[in-house]
C-alpha cells in the first residue's frame, strides 16, 4: 500500500525539473516541428512511466510544446525537454544501412522487437536475411518479425 508524503518546498524549487542554465539554454530552440533527440540518460516519461530503451537515443519530431513538457510525434508520449536536445540529426551518429535480402545477425543484447514483445534466446546471435527496410527497423526473414537496427550486426 502507498502512503503519501507531504513536505514543503519553497516556491522557487516547484515548476521545472531541471534548474539548471544550460538545460534551459540547450531547449530554448525547441519549436513545433523540430527534430530532437532523446537522450539516453532519460528515465521517465512526463506523465511517470519508466522509458523503455529502445525508445532513447533517438531522433523524434515535436508535435506540441506545454511548458517544461514536449509532445513526440513518432512515439505520441509526453517528456521533459530537459531530456531532449536540438538539432538531434548532429548529436548522434549516421544510423546504420541495410538493404533487402542483407544477411544481419540480432545481437544477443537485443531484450525487445520492435513491436515490444520480448525477443527468445534461440533468436539472439543468430543471422537472418533482410526482408524489408523501415527507418528504424528491419523486418526478417526466417522469424518474419520487425528488429530495431539498433539491435542488429
Amino acid at each position: 500500500m502507498l502512503k503519501e508524503l507531504y513536505s514543503w518546498v519553497k516556491k522557487s524549487d516547484v515548476g521545472s525539473k531541471s534548474n539548471s542554465s544550460s538545460s534551459k539554454s540547450s531547449t530554448k530552440s525547441i519549436k513545433v516541428g523540430s527534430k530532437v533527440y532523446l537522450s539516453k540518460g532519460a528515465e521517465k516519461y512526463a506523465t511517470g512511466e519508466n522509458i523503455p530503451s529502445s525508445i532513447k537515443g533517438k531522433n523524434y519530431t515535436v508535435q506540441q510544446i506545454k511548458g517544461n513538457k514536449v509532445l513526440l510525434k513518432e512515439i505520441y508520449s509526453w517528456v521533459y525537454k530537459s531530456d531532449v536536445g536540438g538539432s538531434g540529426a548532429s548529436s548522434k551518429p549516421k544510423p546504420k544501412s541495410f538493404k533487402p535480402g542483407q544477411k544481419v545477425t540480432v545481437k544477443k543484447s537485443a531484450s525487445t522487437f520492435a513491436t515490444g514483445e520480448s525477443i527468445a534466446d534461440f533468436v539472439k546471435g543468430n543471422s537472418y536475411t533482410v526482408k524489408q527496410v523501415k527507418s528504424d527497423r528491419v523486418l526478417l526473414g526466417g522469424i518474419i518479425s520487425w528488429v530495431l537496427i539498433n539491435d542488429l550486426k
